[in-house]
């Protein structure tokens, strides 16, 4: 048994393995000490204070989505980024989630535009058999960029699905802001030619 001072000194591969067999140790580091600190951030404690919230509600969901169907999230993790970049982006889906649920909006809309960017989601929550195909769809192409480039599918995700700048992504990355934005260009270049495929 890992005495709990000791979890902070694991590889990410080695915590990872750990939750997944579902060590209790593991589980209330990582929701205790690395998730527990991004949910209390100025920015969520504010819209969560506008929507009569509290920020306590985002542990209980990143750990409802992990666990999910047997840890389905965290077995497709596959380390193309720091766990606490992977935990950030689960805190952010959290936060949109508990929202949207509050102000009654469907927590799974798919956003498709000129250069089909989308947020990888489950079909869960969606009623429309059209619209799940095109969830289906649309995680099929981004996993299919992430087999050829992480790096870019990385950066579709954080910049066009999680909405997050580029200096924000930048610095979860150690990329340059410039570089970001290149990255997200090709990306986006890179699905339309995948959906021209189609």
């Amino acid at each position: 048994m890992i005495s709990a001072d000791k979890y902070a000194d694991l590889t990410d591969q080695d915590l990872v393995a750990l939750l997944l067999q579902s060590d209790p140790g593991a589980w209330d580091y990582v929701l205790l000490e690395l998730v527990a600190p991004l949910t209390r951030t100025r920015k969520y404690v504010e819209i969560f204070n506008k929507h009569g919230l509290s920020t306590d509600i985002l542990i209980s969901r990143v750990w409802m989505i992990l666990e999910k169907d047997d840890y389905r999230r965290l077995r497709a993790f596959r380390f193309g980024a720091s766990f606490k970049t992977y935990l950030f982006i689960i805190v952010r889906e959290a936060q949109k989630y508990e929202i949207q649920e509050k102000i009654g909006k469907n927590p799974y809309i798919l956003s498709e535009d000129d250069d089909f960017c989308s947020r990888i989601a489950g079909k869960e929550g969606i009623d429309s058999p059209e619209l799940k195909d095109e969830v289906q769809y649309a995680n099929e192409l981004i996993g299919r960029l992430w087999q050829d480039n992480p790096l870019q599918a990385w950066v579709l995700i954080m910049r066009n699905s999680l909405q997050l700048s580029a200096k924000d992504v930048s610095s979860f990355l150690n990329e340059s802001s410039g570089n970001v934005d290149q990255l997200n260009k090709r990306a986006k270049e890179k699905l339309k030619a995948l959906r021209k495929e189609r």
